[in-house]
């Protein structure tokens, strides 16, 4: 996690699992709402595999493109893997895999209001134009997975 820039604050037992570690991560100095990171140390981990309940990837947020493009230097510099960095429309993000093998990312800030209004996020499925010909499958895939309320 230093590699990643991220700074190990607290370090307790993990209190459901004998010998399991609890590790707690610093994204910034201010330990401001939503920068801390936590990740348990578990004996005889079995790696998991994408699929329900695991998450697909987590992403680090940096301040603009600029700082992105050093972000992703020093990782490659330090050694990790790290793909090139990508326009999703909401922002520009790269990713890399960590030691255990998730996915991770660092973006940009995230501007979900370029292809709808903001009164309207969330009300309906945005597309890019490359799978407007599948939103029919799409859809009819989510439908099996109702968001959380």
């Amino acid at each position: 996690m230093e590699t990643v820039g991220l700074r190990l604050i607290k370090k307790t037992d993990y209190l459901d699992e004998k010998g399991g570690t609890h590790y707690y991560y610093a994204c910034d100095e201010d330990l401001s709402p939503g920068s801390v990171i936590t990740f348990f140390g578990l004996p005889n981990y079995v790696p998991g595999r994408l699929g329900t309940g695991l998450s697909h990837h987590f992403t680090l947020e940096v301040e603009n493109e600029p700082a992105l493009a050093d972000q992703r230097e020093r990782l490659r510099r330090a050694g990790v893997d790290v793909s090139g960095i990508q326009d999703t429309i909401y922002s520009k993000i790269f990713h890399f895999r960590d030691p255990d093998g998730h996915i991770c990312a660092v973006s940009t800030p995230s501007d979900f209001a370029v292809d709808e209004d903001k009164e309207d996020l969330g009300q309906s499925l945005c597309l890019p134009e490359s799978l407007e010909p599948k939103r029919a499958e799409i859809e009819r895939h989510l439908s099996f997975r109702p968001a959380p309320t």
